[in-house]
């Protein structure tokens, strides 16, 4: 059985060599000390997460308010309302209507 580069057997060998080091009243202290750090890891990990979304998050919010900051920026302003109203009832007049034109001769 492989876990990652490691076998079974290299790591049998490694327990043996550990427990015969530090004894058998060592061992849970160790084991506490290893999951404490691991804890600490894993709970810097996640902050350092936390933080890194939080930034992209105000990254896009940033990036969505220039780019309707420059949408607005460019649109033409709206036409008055007094405009829309002055309109004649008959229409506005074409433009390309014909002039009559009278000549005196």
């Amino acid at each position: 059985m492989k876990i990652g580069p490691i076998g079974f057997w290299e790591l049998l060998v490694i327990a043996v060599l550990v427990l015969l080091l530090f004894g058998p009243q060592k061992l849970p202290e160790m084991a506490r000390g290893l999951s404490q750090a691991l804890r600490e890891f894993r709970r810097g990990l996640n902050e350092v997460s936390r933080e890194f979304q939080e930034e992209l998050t105000e990254a896009a919010d940033a990036t969505a308010a220039a780019a309707e900051a420059e949408r607005t920026a460019a649109a033409p302003p709206p036409a008055p309302a007094e405009a829309e109203q002055a309109v004649q009832p008959g229409g506005p007049p074409a433009i390309n209507a014909p002039v009559e034109e009278t000549h005196s001769r």
